[in-house]
């Protein structure tokens, strides 16, 4: 009679060692793939960051032209011209503040479900060695 109970025993573990390994596979491969998302992310954010260079750039290039195009420079059509460039530089710079936060706000909840990943894998590991242990302890007393 004892035999069957480990064999019972034996196969109910089996079945959870299966899950467990399955469940292990599952957590790493999304740690894969949030390891791809961060990569992704990171270079996102470099193209953003030249996007706001060539705008910057083309904000500086249409100054230098403005001024370059008038004759002779009144002090009012400099002070006027210098408020609208300060204007676009302002806008510009907010627009880059916004998407800065943005990114940092995605990397932080990119690490917060990394830290989630590695708390279930942990849980997960215990969860196969307890389980482990509970089925050498059960062929032990069915011997």
């Amino acid at each position: 009679m004892r035999w069957i109970g480990a064999i019972v025993l034996g196969a109910l573990s089996a079945g959870c060692t299966a899950q467990e390994q399955a469940q292990q596979q599952l957590i790493g491969s999304m740690q894969a793939g949030l390891k791809d998302l961060a990569t992704a992310q990171q270079q996102r954010q470099e193209l953003v960051d030249g996007f706001y260079q060539q705008r910057r750039q083309v904000l500086d290039d249409a100054f230098d032209q403005d001024v370059r195009t008038v004759e002779s420079l009144e002090r009012d059509w400099v002070i006027e011209h210098r408020r609208a460039y300060m204007l676009g530089c302002e806008a510009l710079w907010k627009q880059q503040q916004v998407s800065a936060r943005a990114g940092e706000q995605l990397q932080q909840n990119l690490r917060t479900i990394g830290e989630g990943l590695a708390a279930l894998a942990q849980v997960s590991q215990v969860r196969e060695q307890l389980g482990g242990l509970l089925t050498d302890k059960g062929a032990t007393n069915g011997k």
